[in-house]
């Protein structure tokens, strides 16, 4: 099971890079291993352990390294990741790592452990971390965004011949997609596809039009797409339909930084798509008194959470003192 697998509902990109490093007992400083490509940038592996330690208190340290290809001076990779040393004898026996959540960038490509483990702990006879002098590290390891790296883009031709393995058909559109790619995202979508209609690669989708189900793919293929207000309404009723939780956060994102949603709506949407950040800064956002009760007296439909979240906020602005004029520039002394 993936070291990720809590992640899951939360993350779109979860793959396992497996890396070989040869004559492990030999090592002398740092070594590098091989890199492994995904999602356009290269990874590898880099292990430290210095011979001129004492042997009892020599100690093997374990970085990730990031090479982004395409990269300008100012880039990063946000990822959360961990790595497990295996163990011949059986996977009880494999050291597990901490999970880690870290931004790569120019300035700090690397991430991992100093003195993740003793040296003897590996190396000693019949330990089962060296099969033939070959020690295997594996990482699980999430891309959840990325900026100033550009992906090289497949061709539809590529795509199609090599990548997509299946159709849906949206509005008598057809879009070819990595029914795979759709299935990992999306626990409903797994059931239609694997469960309910195994073998099938063909599928209709009714629910949604043809611009929201594309979007959704770009999406999930990390494809430049846009998020606008003719569109975010209906990309979250999507997302939620079919589980994809980077179709929610990339709404949620949207409305977070945009400021042609009213924050009334905004509070709305939070409680109807369950878009827990965007209440909190919608909240933030209230800071006068006559805001915070004209909202409560045109939305009787708030949900009692939210309601009482608004009373919460209430409270705390009342508790300003008489007369101390608001960020709303108006005085509400004795109101």
């Amino acid at each position: 099971m993936s070291m990720l697998q809590p992640l899951k509902d939360l993350s779109a990109n979860i793959v396992t890079l497996v890396f070989n490093i040869y004559n492990f007992e030999h090592l002398d400083g740092s070594y590098t291993s091989d890199m492994k490509e995904h999602n356009g940038i290269h990874w590898c592996v880099r292990v430290q352990s210095n011979k001129t330690a004492k042997t009892q208190k020599r100690r093997v340290s374990i970085f990730l390294v990031c090479n982004p290809n395409n990269a300008g001076t100012e880039w990063s990779v946000t990822t959360s990741f961990g790595f497990r040393l295996m163990n011949s004898w059986g996977h009880s026996r494999n050291k597990i790592s901490s999970l880690f959540v870290h931004t790569f960038s120019a300035n700090e490509n690397s991430k991992g452990t100093n003195g993740f483990c003793a040296w003897d702990d590996l190396t000693a006879p019949n330990s089962g971390f060296l099969i033939d002098g070959i020690f295997t590290i594996e990482f699980d390891l999430n891309v959840s965004s990325f900026t100033g790296i550009q992906k090289e883009k497949i061709s539809k031709e590529i795509y199609d011949e090599f990548i997509a393995d299946g159709k849906l058909i949206v509005e008598e559109k057809t879009i070819n997609v990595c029914l795979a790619l759709l299935a990992d995202n999306s626990t409903v979508l797994y059931d239609k596809f694997y469960k309910a209609n195994p073998g099938q690669t063909t599928f209709e989708i009714f629910e949604f039009t043809h611009d929201a189900v594309l979007g959704m793919v770009s999406i999930l293929q990390m494809d430049a797409f846009d998020i606008t207000l003719y569109n975010y309404r209906e990309l979250l009723e999507l997302g939620q339909w079919y589980k994809i939780t980077p179709v929610m956060d990339k709404c949620e994102d949207f409305l977070l930084k945009t400021k042609r949603v009213s924050i009334d709506t905004k509070l709305k949407l939070s409680e109807t798509f369950q878009l827990h950040y965007l209440q909190f800064r919608a909240m933030e956002r209230i800071t006068c008194v006559e805001h915070l009760e004209r909202i409560l007296d045109e939305n009787f439909d708030i949900e009692e959470k939210t309601y009482e979240a608004l009373l919460e906020k209430m409270k705390l602005l009342k508790t300003q003192d008489d007369g101390e004029i608001c960020s709303c520039k108006r005085n509400h002394h004795n109101r």
